[in-house]
């Protein structure tokens, strides 16, 4: 049976800084015995939501809705590297 969950070990990049480099943590909170579960970025020091389990944690991660914006930047990076390129090539300067 295919659902939501199926890629939740396939964690999207930070909504802040677009990096990669983000692990799913534990975290116990002061004076409460129970261990919550939370994604953390480990460029920016950013966290995800706090959740009860770690397949709702990087559920949550994987759902906030800044991500875009990151997407939005690398696209926007990449766009401006293709139009210099295009720019080299009609001008018959090769990379």
């Amino acid at each position: 049976m295919s659902g939501m969950n199926d890629n939740v070990d396939l964690l999207v990049g930070c909504p802040h800084c677009g990096s990669t480099q983000v692990r799913h943590v534990r975290t116990a909170l002061k004076y409460e015995r129970h261990e919550w579960r939370r994604v953390k970025c480990d460029k920016c020091g950013c966290y995800g939501p706090i959740a009860k389990t770690e397949v709702e944690a990087k559920t949550a991660w994987n759902m906030r809705a800044p991500n875009l914006i990151a997407e939005n930047r690398r696209l926007r990076d990449e766009l401006k590297e293709l139009h210099a390129a295009v720019a080299d090539y009609a001008c018959g300067r090769k990379h």
